[in-house]
């Protein structure tokens, strides 16, 4: 069975729109990109560091929308309960 991550921290940039949500103080050996906004980055041991999201608020205008089936008024917020529930 998976064993569970846990979030470390969250890092934020609003000028840049952007947001690291690490999950270990491993040393990052090599990055993936999943999407056009996210990239995953892995440590030596293939488990997972962290996610590093570009376009932060739009990524998660859509996941609040797709869970909520409707527009949040602060998407971002809405998101971030989401994944630390």
């Amino acid at each position: 069975m998976a064993q569970e991550a846990k979030i470390l921290r969250i890092e934020t940039d609003a000028k840049a729109d952007a947001l690291y949500i690490c999950l270990s103080d491993q040393r990052v050996a090599y990055s993936e990109e999943l999407t056009d906004d996210v990239v995953a980055d892995f440590a030596s041991d293939k488990s997972i560091v962290g996610f590093d999201i570009q376009r932060a608020s739009v990524v998660f205008q859509t996941l609040a929308e797709r869970k909520l089936k409707t527009r949040p008024r602060q998407p971002f917020r809405v998101a971030v309960e989401l994944a630390l529930a």
